[in-house]
């Protein structure tokens, strides 16, 4: 018999991370850890795992208030932005 996952680990995330296993949601995290109990929702053999992460708004430099802030530095460096999005290790954590 095939073992199930019992927990979905996703390591670093910045900053809001939502899953789904087989079609169903297993919940959002905004802080860490950004751990996830699937046992429930996975099956033996193959699963499907869907993972959305958002980013905050200081990162989205489309927009008009970010473009703006982006013009107003004199030099590049002050505009870099932290890594963001799923950084891991991603890790499947099964019960022994």
């Amino acid at each position: 018999m095939e073992s199930v996952p019992d927990r979905l680990d996703l390591g670093d995330v910045f900053e809001i991370a939502k899953v789904w296993v087989n079609g169903q949601h297993a919940g959002i995290r905004q802080v860490p850890p950004y751990g996830f109990d699937i046992g429930a929702l996975a099956v033996p053999g193959k699963n499907r795992l869907k993972i959305v992460v958002k980013t905050g708004c200081a990162r989205d430099l489309n927009r008009e208030d970010s473009a703006a802030f982006g013009r107003s530095m004199s030099a590049t460096v002050y505009n870099s932005l932290e890594p963001g999005g799923m950084l891991g290790p991603v890790r499947l954590l099964y019960r022994r």
